[in-house]
């Protein structure tokens, strides 16, 4: 296999290794550069670190030789594609952060060869190929001509119906043939590609898409308190708005926003507005409604209970069926419960440990808050017994004895 069909992926998480895994799938020799050692070595031995990918079509890639996972990045000088998919969390000022980003970048330019296309996948601010890739690779290799393209990730952990294969791909390329390279990668693996003359419009584009989510999301959780003031369940609300079948879509209230995406995301577009001297007020007033939410639930648990109850807390990560933790609102919820003395518990289908920490599944507690998953218990059950239920998801509405707070 030449090297015109090998792929290196840079990142082997939620968003890198279902993309090696269909690059596999359509014939490309895909090395899957992963710096984690627990992860790499879960790689290597064939068992899949994300809950979309079966470990079985990893171990068939694996076998076949069209995947290989590995920590080096000499890889890239066999590639001539290069996709990046690292993560780009904020750090502690809430501004973006690019340090996998930038040094995933240096690490592949060392290596990159002459014509090779360079793709990223990562979400990250308006103009980052063009000011921050592009530039990285250029300084390090001035001689050569390495074409650049953007094909923002589209990734939703654990959902049924929309995939790689199925959900539409937006690519751009700083040139035409670029752009046509992307293109033809893209769908290769991909039902639909839309191309796009101009990054800077993809780049926006995906920012765009999980602020619209933020806001929404900020505006239910917001309204759910004007809701419970009339006595009425904002999820009530929702479904009967939803009837109308044109002009609405519906969002739902919870403990707020977790993942690599929604509370993050965002931040990169405001920043974005910021460096040209604009403000994006709405996603701004939408971000602290959404962090606010989990003090709101720690404020009503200390308003109903004293510290001597026992807390148990019904999914850590940050949405049902995965295990990825990332800016869960449950995880930041028992800090702040735990901080003022209340003891707390937790437990979840797919997360076993956590921050050294293991799922409980007994009934030692007082008060139980639900955010998602499965219960180990009837509901009714645990009413019965006393105990205390707070739904944060609207599951268990209208069942006397269960508070939305």
């Amino acid at each position: 296999m030449g090297r015109s069909l090998n792929v290196t992926v840079v990142g082997q998480g939620y968003v890198g290794l279902p993309l090696a895994m269909s690059l596999c799938d359509v014939g490309r020799k895909v090395f899957g550069v992963e710096i984690t050692p627990e992860k790499l070595a879960r790689l290597a031995e064939g068992n899949s670190p994300i809950e979309d990918i079966l470990s079985s079509k990893l171990r068939e890639h694996l076998s076949k030789g069209n995947y290989i996972p590995t920590n080096s990045f000499e890889v890239v000088a066999d590639s001539a594609t290069v996709i990046i998919c690292v993560p780009t969390p904020l750090g502690d000022d809430r501004n973006p952060d690019l340090t996998y980003l930038k040094s995933a970048v240096s690490s592949i330019a060392e290596f990159v060869q002459d014509d090779t296309l360079l793709i990223n996948e990562s979400t990250s601010y308006v103009g980052t190929v063009r000011e921050v890739i592009c530039p990285i690779v250029q300084e390090r290799q001035p001689k050569i001509k390495v074409h650049y393209a953007s094909a923002p990730e589209r990734i939703d952990p654990r959902n049924k119906t929309w995939n790689i294969k199925n959900t539409p791909r937006l690519v751009a390329g700083m040139d035409k043939e670029s752009l046509e390279r992307a293109t033809r990668l893209y769908t290769s693996i991909c039902s639909s590609v839309v191309p796009i003359e101009k990054i800077e419009i993809v780049e926006m584009a995906k920012l765009l898409e999980n602020s619209f989510r933020l806001v929404n999301i900020a505006l239910i959780n917001d309204l759910a308190k004007v809701a419970s003031s009339y006595g009425v369940d904002i999820e009530e609300v929702v479904d009967a708005a939803s009837s109308k079948p044109y002009g609405f879509m519906p969002f739902h209230a919870g403990l707020g926003v977790g993942g690599h995406c929604i509370p993050v995301d965002p931040l990169y577009l405001t920043w974005s507005a910021k460096k040209v001297g604009l403000k994006s007020k709405l996603i701004e007033v939408a971000d602290q409604i959404n962090r606010k939410r989990t003090q709101e639930v720690a404020n009503r648990v200390r308003k109903d209970f004293p510290t001597s109850v026992r807390i148990r807390v019904v999914g850590i990560a940050y949405k049902q069926g995965i295990s990825d933790t990332r800016e869960s609102p449950s995880v930041e919820l028992i800090g702040l419960l735990r901080e003022v003395g209340y003891e707390v518990t937790w437990t979840d289908g797919i997360v076993e440990k956590w921050n050294g920490e293991v799922s409980e599944v007994n009934k030692d507690f007082d008060l139980l808050i639900y955010v998602h998953g499965d219960l180990n218990f009837e509901i009714q059950e645990l009413i019965s017994d006393g105990k205390g239920i707070y739904d944060l998801s609207g599951k268990f509405r209208n069942i006397l004895g269960v508070v939305r707070p």
